[in-house]
């Protein structure tokens, strides 16, 4: 079990009863008699909470609130859990017999634990490798998490394509760009057969063109 944990998460214990602690629940831990992971995720939820705001802010141009707000969104019990699921990491949790399946957030407990735990064998530097691997993964990922994009772009593209008659072009063109402050405003429009479909401003292009896709997708599906 040890080994086949490691391999998913690509860290390799000196001391595997750390890695053993982090996945064990409070009912398996009742039950026979050891240590739960329950001290494991009190100190794993803030090396994430640190490791994540550490991250958004040295890659991210947001506000003290934005980068508050963005923070819980990565490290919320929702995503975490996905990313327990994911890599069917659920499966090698140790529980008791009176819990026959992980609630989402002893999924989330979960991550924060085997966080914990690599910090506890290899440092921070170890910690922050975790982080990155399981769940920052790159920027573009993380911009997905934080506004939750569907890909409208992708899916308007393949509804235009599968449209009978003459294939219609799909053009964005970015019109403006605002400075307030340091920070620059984006305005970008969206042409389907050279027809204006939609006009949206953001701080970021992609994010328009996201935008202006979902309003497309919506007016087209009418």
């Amino acid at each position: 079990m040890i080994n086949k944990v490691e391999n998913i998460i690509g860290y390799v214990f000196k001391n595997k009863n750390l890695l053993k602690t982090a996945l064990t629940h409070s009912s398996y831990a009742n039950e026979f008699g050891c240590e739960s992971y329950e001290r494991y995720e009190f100190l794993g939820d803030s090396l994430l909470n640190f490791i994540v705001a550490e991250y958004l802010y040295k890659n991210f141009n947001f506000t003290a609130g934005e980068l508050s707000k963005n923070r819980s969104k990565l490290v919320s019990t929702d995503k975490l859990s996905q990313v327990i699921n994911e890599e069917n990491l659920s499966t090698y949790i140790l529980m008791g017999k009176s819990l026959k399946k992980p609630s989402n957030n002893v999924l989330a407990d979960i991550f924060e634990s085997i966080l914990a735990a690599v910090y506890l064998d290899g440092g921070i530097k170890s910690a922050y490798s975790f982080v990155n691997c399981m769940l920052i993964k790159n920027k573009e990922n993380v911009q997905k998490i934080i506004y939750n994009e569907v890909d409208y772009k992708t899916s308007l593209q393949e509804f235009v394509q599968s449209l009978p008659g003459k294939r219609l072009a799909i053009e964005f063109k970015v019109i403006n760009e605002e400075n307030i402050d340091n920070v620059i405003n984006f305005t970008v429009q969206l042409y389907i057969g050279g027809k204006l479909i939609a006009t949206q401003k953001d701080l970021s292009i992609k994010k328009c063109e996201q935008k202006c896709s979902k309003i497309a997708l919506e007016i087209l599906n009418k």
